[in-house]
């Protein structure tokens, strides 16, 4: 695959106003994924946010594989990704957890979701025309601690075990 900017896997709420109680529900599930020859340029966010495009340390994170749900397994194989972490710093290969993007007195995501994933295997991986051999600085978890300062923005993403085949 080709042309493409990101892979979202996560629930979506319609937004809603900071204080007031969002509309609830709960991250999706999926099993056994499996994304082999696929080309991601982070020439820019899919989401044009300001937290994204000015590189805001708590919500700015995004990625090529972007997960808000409970995945059992993910395998990510022959992927080619294009960084530029000297504009985006807080871009990666994957991040797994809530997104939180505050428009005036609105929440846009889901910051109190929290999501889970069990198993990420990653081989042949290039970033930048070089292959890694570790993935410190691709993977994030995001976890956020009341980040909108209204009892209803506590979430985190957790990856328990992250494979890296070379």
């Amino acid at each position: 695959m080709r042309g493409i900017r990101t892979f979202k896997l996560y629930f979506q709420t319609p937004r809603y106003k900071i204080g007031e109680t969002p509309e609830w529900g709960a991250v999706g599930s999926a099993s056994s994924l499996y994304f082999d020859d696929v080309t991601v340029d982070l020439a820019a966010p899919l989401d044009g946010f300001d937290e994204y495009t000015k590189s805001d340390p708590v919500r700015g994170s995004f990625a090529a594989f972007e997960l808000g749900a409970n995945i059992d397994l993910l395998s990510l194989e022959n992927i080619g990704l294009t960084l530029y972490k000297d504009k985006f710093p807080y871009s990666y290969l994957v991040c797994c957890g809530p997104k939180s993007v505050r428009v005036g007195e609105y929440e846009i995501f889901d910051p109190y979701l929290s999501s889970r994933t069990e198993r990420l295997t990653m081989r042949g991986i290039i970033v930048n025309g070089l292959r890694i051999n570790s993935t410190d600085a691709l993977v994030r978890e995001i976890e956020f601690y009341d980040v909108n300062c209204d009892g209803n923005s506590t979430g985190r993403g957790k990856i328990d075990t992250i494979e890296l085949k070379v």
